[in-house]
Formats: structure tokens, C-alpha cells, sequence
């Protein structure tokens, strides 16, 4: 299985896909029920969106964008946005790029509930599984091969975790591989369209998450591996900047002030010291040891040829994108998460299964005669790895939402009011429930207020935290003057993390007299025992309903 040669290959795409047509589209619409099986089978598709502080984030601003397609237009965008932001706060655009928020707002304009969420992830993990077998075939791998690799992009876990939350992490793998791909044709053959399709795809990528910029990296690094100076004299070379440059810089350019907010604030040195000790073992753990030893010993094979002049063009480009994606990783300081080793699979897996042929080699054995037997042995591992992977169990909210709905329905000309205290994901989770379950989002029927931002000051991290109150009385004053009907306590986050208005407004609701009207289980984690999320009602807003 050794690494083929341009010369021997030809135009990109020639001969990658032997036998009929047919075959592959059932081989995507395999791939594609496999994906929602797993949805659904690991728990996603039923749990509230809670499993991350930026899952319901990134719903809500997806759902902004589509009640904008629906009811906004000729109104400003920005004051439509202010206005969303304000009934339902939390909406991330300026803290991350649009394009993953854009092309979630179509699939919400079909099926109005989170659930489009779940048929958008299976299509994107369905993408991802198909680019590995396009650059596996580019790559020479047998076909039986290339199809074990992408049903392994599938099934491996870090695909499992993090498709079972709405992030933007799958789209951006696919963006970014499908780059990649675009890459090795425009190598092989420098039209201006190719540029221009690179390019636009490049400036999408960087416009769904920042760490794509690594891509920018790539045209320099795939000439230097491949030693083709000539491409930097072909005015096409140079056309491929011009997307990127027209459409994702000036919104990077323009946000680049939010942007900063989510940043550590440690200099690139100390960050990259952190990364060094946080990252390798994650790896480990995240793909298992025996595929990352077969992946360095793949990469190592690449490299050598690189070295010696003998590099193609799947294999310079892979290892461009290789060198980029790491630099960013290990550079920006965005925070340490195994989420962000994701766009690395790709070549993690291809170079396993240049590794797995070289030792076939090493032991004198013919790849081509016992490639199902390796498809099995790997498949079997790759299972043995799932078997251990946690499920996805979020739930209390919406039915906590759908209870303050039968104690504060919908009334003409009246604006309702909540405010919830919890960690981010509690506060996400209830507003994102609260967002979907409206039916007056158009006409700002319904306000929810954070605690952690009525309560409290804080930058979009939660760093530099301090109260805005001081004791209980001024904390019910405050409440009385926005005018909060309901309040929800989340008690269910942990101890650690409970800041001191939390413990502040539980102490107000009990000495101010506000009833408490329901309390209701509320389970973050399947591991985790199920804690409680307690609605007051303010007595005030009782009485008025009484006299009326």
C-alpha cells in the first residue's frame, strides 16, 4: 500500500470510482442512516440541548437567522439581532464566524424544532465518511479499504461524541477536508475556476470556525513539499487568496474584537507549553494507541518521500494541512478540548492505513490478498472502542419550560417575563427550550433574562466575576422593576460551580415570599445522579392574575 505517484494517476478523480454509480449513492445513503441511528441510539435526538455551554448557542442563533428569512426583512439585520438577543440571550454571532448558523437556517425553515439539528449532524458525518474515501482512493488505497476507513470515520468515537451536540465541529471538518480535496485537483490541473472553487470553499471554512485559517498555510506548504516553484509565478496560484480575502476577512476583520473574548490571554509560548502536555495524551485516549502508533508509522513514510523528492499530490497536501492544523492548535490560545483534535481524523486515519500497509510489507504479506480480513480486524477495534463511549443524557428543561408555560401562558398584549440561574448549560438549555417552544418569538411575547448577566457581571467567558447585588432585598427590588413572573432555580449544577448570586436568589425567594410552584427532575449526565430545578412564581403577579 505504498504511496502512489502523480505521474501514474493522472487527472484527479481517474479511476477512483470503478463500478457503477449506484453502488456509492447506497454507500452514502448507508452512511447517512448510520448517522441517524446513532442519533438516536446514543441519545442525542431526545435530550435537551444542555451537553455543552455552547450547544444552545449555537440553536439559538440558528434560529434567529431563520425567524430573520421568515419575518425580517425590511427590518436592519443588526436591530432585528438586538432585539432577538435581548428576548432570548444567547445568540453567538460575533463570537463565532456565520456560515454554520447560515446553513442551519434553511434546514429550521423545514422542521422548526431541534430535531433539524440531528438530520443536518447525519448529513455532515455522512460527508465526512465520504471525503475520507475520496482521499483515500486519490491516495491508491484499494476500494475495500477506502470503504473500511470511511465507516471507521463514522463509528470511531470522537465522531460519535461530538456529533451528538449542535456545534459547528462537523461542518468544519467537512469543509475543511473537502479543501483539501479541492486542493489536489487544482495541483493537478491550475485552471482559474479551480482557484476559485478552493477558494470560496477555504473562505467557508473560516467563516463556520477560526481555527480553519490553517488552511492559509496550505499553498505554501504543498509547493515547498512538492518542489514546484513554478506555481508561484501562475497568476491562478495567486487567485486562490481571492476569496478568502473578499469574503472571510472582513467579517474576521470586523469581529475581531468578540473574537478575543473567548481567547485565554496567554501569550502563544505558554499556550503552546500547555498544549504540548494536554494534547498527546488526549489523543491517545481519544483514538487508541494502536491506531495513532500506525498513523506515525504512515507519517513517517510520508515524510521520508517528501524528503527525497518523492511526494505526490494527496500526500503533500495532506501533510501541509497536517503542519497548519497543528501549528493553530498548538499556538492559538482558544483553550485546551479534545473537540478540536476532530479535523485532525482525516489524516490521522490515512496515514494508519499507509502505516498498516507498510508493516503488511515489513511482514512479506500481499495487502491486496487479505484487505477484508484488515477491514474486519480494524472494524472489530474500531467497535471495541465504541462500547465504552458515554451516551448523551440531558434532560429536565423543556419539561421545565413547558410547566412556566401552563403557569404563565401566552396572553394578547402582554410581555412575559423570566429570568433562569444556572451554569451556562442550564441557562442555554432553558432558553433554547423556551425559544422553540414560543409561539410568539415575532411579537416579543417572552423575555428570558440570565441570571448570570442580570445577577451578576462577567465577559463571555465568566471571567472577572462580580455580583450586581449586594443582599436579598435589593436582588426581589431588582427583579420587581424588570418584571420577572417566574423564576428558575437550577440547583441541579454542582457545588463548584454555583457562583454567590445563585445561592443569593434562592435565599430572596425564600425570604421575599415568592411561591414556589413546581420542582422538577433534572439529569447533565447519565454518570450523574438527577438533580433539581425549582420555579418560583412571583406573589405579586399571582395577586394581579386574582383581581382580574
Amino acid at each position: 500500500m505504498a504511496v502512489i505517484s502523480s505521474e501514474s494517476r493522472g487527472e484527479a478523480g481517474c479511476n477512483a470510482w470503478p463500478g457503477p454509480p449506484w453502488r456509492w449513492l447506497l454507500a452514502l445513503l448507508l452512511g447517512f442512516a448510520v448517522s441517524l441511528l446513532w442519533l438516536r441510539l446514543g441519545g442525542a435526538w431526545q435530550a435537551d440541548l444542555g451537553g455543552d455551554p455552547d450547544e444552545a448557542a449555537h440553536a439559538v442563533t440558528s434560529l434567529m437567522l431563520r425567524d430573520y428569512w421568515f419575518h425580517g426583512w425590511g427590518h436592519s439585520p443588526m436591530e432585528f439581532a438586538k432585539a432577538f438577543a435581548s428576548d432570548f440571550p444567547r445568540v453567538a454571532m460575533g463570537h463565532y464566524p456565520p456560515f454554520y448558523y447560515l446553513s442551519m437556517a434553511p434546514a429550521l425553515s423545514l422542521v422548526d424544532s431541534p430535531q433539524a439539528f440531528w438530520w443536518m449532524q447525519a448529513l455532515w458525518m455522512t460527508g465526512m465518511a465520504a471525503l475520507t474515501v475520496l482521499f483515500a482512493r486519490e491516495l491508491g488505497l484499494p476500494v475495500a479499504m477506502s470503504l473500511t476507513l470511511g465507516a471507521l470515520m463514522l463509528l470511531m468515537p470522537p465522531t460519535l461524541k461530538w456529533s451528538s451536540l449542535v456545534m459547528a465541529d462537523l461542518l468544519l471538518c467537512v469543509l475543511l477536508w473537502l479543501s483539501l480535496w479541492l486542493w489536489v485537483g487544482f495541483l493537478r490541473r491550475t485552471t482559474a475556476g479551480r482557484a476559485l472553487g478552493w477558494g470560496c470553499c477555504a473562505a467557508a471554512a473560516i467563516l463556520t470556525k477560526g481555527s480553519a485559517l490553517s488552511l492559509v498555510l496550505l499553498p505554501v506548504g504543498s509547493v515547498l513539499l512538492l518542489r514546484r516553484w513554478s506555481l508561484w509565478r501562475n497568476w491562478r496560484w495567486w487567485l486562490c487568496a481571492l476569496p478568502v480575502l473578499c469574503l472571510a476577512m472582513p467579517w474576521m476583520w470586523w469581529s475581531r474584537g468578540m473574537s478575543d473574548e473567548g481567547m485565554t490571554g496567554l501569550s502563544p509560548t505558554a499556550f503552546l507549553q500547555q498544549a504540548l502536555v494536554y494534547y498527546p495524551g488526549t489523543a491517545l485516549r481519544s483514538w487508541g494507541a494502536w491506531l495513532c502508533l500506525l498513523a506515525l508509522l504512515g507519517l513517517g513514510r510520508v515524510v521520508v518521500r517528501a524528503l527525497r523528492g518523492g511526494s505526490n499530490e494527496p500526500a503533500a497536501t495532506l501533510l501541509a494541512a497536517l503542519g497548519g492544523m497543528l501549528l493553530v492548535l498548538g499556538l492559538v490560545p482558544v483553550g485546551l478540548t479534545a473537540r478540536y483534535l476532530l479535523p485532525l481524523q482525516l489524516p490521522l486515519l490515512l496515514f494508519a492505513a499507509l502505516g498498516a500497509g507498510m508493516l503488511s510489507q515489513l511482514l512479506r504479506q500481499s495487502l491486496s490478498r487479505h484487505a477484508p480480513q484488515l477491514a474486519l480486524v480494524l472494524l472489530m477495534l474500531g467497535w471495541g472502542m465504541i462500547a465504552s463511549l458515554p451516551r448523551k443524557q440531558v434532560s429536565g428543561f423543556v419539561r421545565a419550560v413547558e410547566v412556566a408555560q401552563t403557569l404563565d401562558p401566552a396572553r394578547p398584549n402582554h410581555r412575559r417575563c423570566w429570568l433562569v440561574s444556572s451554569d451556562p448549560r442550564g441557562e442555554g438549555a432553558v432558553i433554547a427550550a423556551a425559544a422553540f417552544g414560543s409561539n410568539r418569538r415575532q411579537d416579543h411575547g417572552l423575555q428570558v433574562l440570565r441570571g448570570s448577566k442580570v445577577l451578576s457581571r462577567s465577559d463571555w467567558m465568566g471571567r472577572d466575576y462580580h455580583s450586581a447585588v449586594d443582599d436579598a432585598g435589593a436582588l426581589l427590588k431588582l427583579l420587581q422593576q424588570l418584571g420577572v413572573e417566574l423564576v428558575f432555580c437550577d440547583q441541579s449544577q454542582p457545588l463548584s460551580w454555583k457562583r454567590p448570586h445563585d445561592v443569593l436568589l434562592l435565599e430572596a425567594m425564600k425570604k421575599g415570599g415568592w411561591i414556589l410552584r413546581q420542582q422538577l427532575p433534572i439529569l447533565r449526565r447519565p454518570e450523574e445522579a438527577a438533580g433539581q430545578l425549582s420555579l418560583y412564581e412571583n406573589p405579586q403577579f399571582r395577586r394581579q392574575e386574582v383581581v382580574r
